[in-house]
């Protein structure tokens, strides 16, 4: 039995789960409670407490309504994955997969719940659309396919433009700078196309400001998006969806754009990862002390990482 606690994570869920698996010795205990060697008093205070066949349809009801967001929680608290860019996919899927579709098997008390959470939760994730860490959120959900895939064309937009201006310090410095010749010729198609493609329009509104940068960034923008594409398409249910693995195999054909993902994914989406740290951390100072020496203790809570190789 678990209880709930505010302070942690998708405890109430938890909670339920455990309760509702205790429902059958629940049962027993309610059918033979007259059998118990109990006072009259203890007897009536305890059948007071029996629990209907109609509240236990609603507690199954709310570990249902809860059980995805027990699953987001899972999801964006991982330590052996980047997880930041999955953050807005988490909440957008959440949102309009769940809270706003309704369900052949929801009845009115599933439907209310969900009505109250989908307040709290607009409360919440629209309180700060237009801050900063909103906008960032977005950047990093930009480098993750699951992320770029919950994108509106306006925030892609918006993003891409951020990004045009302001890789130079991350690769500038790798990259030698030459002016583009004025009169590069453009075929009556790629007019067209200009015409229609923002990006492209920008990058030939001006040859002699343009650099091998900026255009290389713009290329690598459309390739990513079309192998982010490709990646999602033939996703299946036993293949590996990480982030990580479309990086790996395709970070050579966007090698500008893999620089910026490495900086903008490396930061986890919750403190789980941290507070897991601090708790090993706290454990080995208060348990193990005695048995380690000086040395060994600042190992294993600070170089815990460094005594492996890297694969």
């Amino acid at each position: 039995m678990q209880l709930d606690v505010k302070s942690r994570w998708s405890s109430t869920h938890y909670m339920l789960e455990s309760f509702i698996e205790f429902r059958p010795i629940i049962d027993i205990l309610f059918k033979n409670v007259r059998k118990l060697s109990l006072s009259k008093k203890q007897t009536n205070n305890l059948l007071a407490l029996q629990i209907s066949n109609t509240s236990w349809d609603l507690l199954e009801q709310l570990k249902k309504v809860l059980e995805p967001f027990r699953n987001a929680v899972k999801l964006i608290s991982g330590s052996q994955y980047p997880t930041v860019g999955l953050t807005l996919f988490v909440l957008r899927k959440l949102q309009q997969n769940f809270l706003e579709i309704i369900q052949p098997d929801d009845d009115d008390i599933i439907l209310k719940i969900k009505e109250l959470l989908y307040e709290k939760f607009i409360y919440y994730t629209s309180a700060n659309e237009y801050g900063e860490g909103f906008k960032t959120l977005l950047t990093c959900a930009y480098f993750d396919p699951y992320g770029l895939s919950v994108l509106t064309p306006r925030e892609v937009g918006s993003i891409e433009r951020f990004l045009k201006n302001s890789p130079r310090q991350l690769i500038g410095q790798q990259q030698q700078f030459e002016k583009v010749p004025l009169n590069k010729k453009m075929s009556t198609l790629d007019k067209f196309l200009d015409s229609i493609d923002s990006n492209s329009k920008d990058n030939h509104a001006d040859y002699s400001r343009s650099t091998p940068l900026s255009l290389d960034i713009t290329n690598e923008m459309k390739k990513y998006k079309r192998l982010a594409s490709n990646f999602m398409a033939n996703a299946d249910a036993e293949s590996d969806k990480s982030v990580l693995l479309f990086w790996k195999k395709n970070w050579q054909s966007i090698p500008n754009l893999s620089v910026l993902a490495r900086k903008y994914l490396a930061s986890p989406a919750t403190s789980v990862s941290s507070e897991c740290a601090f708790s090993k951390s706290a454990y080995y100072s208060r348990k193990e002390r005695s048995s380690l020496l000086s040395d060994k203790l600042s190992q294993s809570v600070f170089l815990k990482d460094k005594l492996f190789p890297e694969v």
